[in-house]
């Protein structure tokens, strides 16, 4: 049977939890700035860093420093890019 002191030890226990969860554990989820994934806290910046397909990257052609989301690099490189490699349609 609850006491009266049981229950208050419960529903401190409870609300530690709720706080717990929402602001202080290092394995809540939080939407990421650039993508609006959800992401753990604690892996946000090893998302940001290597896995967000909205993150800032630079063009890998010789000569371009073009900095843009690693979600458009590819249509970038192949079709927009100054310094990608074509070829001369006269042979």
């Amino acid at each position: 049977m609850f006491t009266e002191e049981l229950f208050s030890f419960i529903l401190i226990a409870m609300s530690y939890l709720q706080v717990h969860c929402r602001s202080e554990c290092p394995r809540r989820v939080v939407v990421c700035s650039l993508c609006g994934e959800g992401v753990p806290w604690a892996d946000v910046k090893k998302h940001k860093d290597d896995h967000c397909a909205l993150r800032e990257v630079e063009c890998t052609h010789r000569g371009c420093s073009k900095q843009l989301p690693l979600a458009e690099l590819k249509k970038h490189m192949q079709f927009d890019c100054r310094k990608r490699l074509v070829y001369c349609l006269q042979g």
